[in-house]
This record gives C-alpha cells, structure tokens and sequence, in this order.
C-alpha cells in the first residue's frame, strides 16, 4: 500500500479549506440570492440531495456548507491519491475559469 506523503496532506487540508471557504460564501449567497452559487454547483446539488435523504434540523444553509467540505474534500482526496500535483493545478484551475467565468457572467449580464 502506498504511503501518503506530506505534500499529499498538504493538497487535501487545502480542497478541504477551499471547501469551508466556499461553503461559507455560498450559503451567504444563497441567503441573499435566489440562485446557486455556480462556482459550488456540485455541493449545492448535494446538499439538496442530503436534504431530500432526510436529515432533518438542518437548515438548506447548513447543508450547503456541510456538503461542500464533504465534496470538495473527497475530490481532493481522490485527485491527489491518483493525479500528479500538476494535473490537479490544470483541473481546478480549469473549473475555477469555467465555473467562475460563468458566475461573473450570470451577474455581469
């Protein structure tokens, strides 16, 4: 079995930092705003998954945070278990052009 490295540590503390930070700015979106966040479009989609499963005393807020650290957490895990570290930059440097390029646009327009 291979052995995780520090660097590896490194690269999932950060998704899952980048998680909490987004979590935290979408559900403050979210509250102000009646659309998803498009750069936390896949936590959205979970959290109103989590919320139709059935977890109750939670608001959709709560989720929304909730499920994006789980999200971005185990796509970091996964990406850096299998990927080169700089494949991973090329990826999420891609998304964040992409998703929040359209962001951006959403309100620019």
């Amino acid at each position: 079995m291979k052995k995780i490295t520090t660097k590896q540590i490194i690269y999932i503390a950060c998704f899952v930092a980048f998680g909490i930070g987004l979590g935290f700015f979408a559900a403050w979106h979210n509250s102000r705003y009646d659309t998803p966040l498009y750069l936390n479009l896949p936590a959205s989609y979970l959290s109103i998954v989590i919320e139709s499963v059935g977890i109750r005393g939670l608001s959709l807020t709560q989720l929304n945070v909730l499920a994006s650290v789980i999200f971005w957490g185990v796509v970091g895990t996964l990406l850096t278990l299998f990927l080169k570290p700089k494949i991973i930059a090329w990826i999420m440097g891609a998304y964040l052009v992409i998703f929040g390029g359209l962001t951006i646009w959403y309100y620019l327009d």
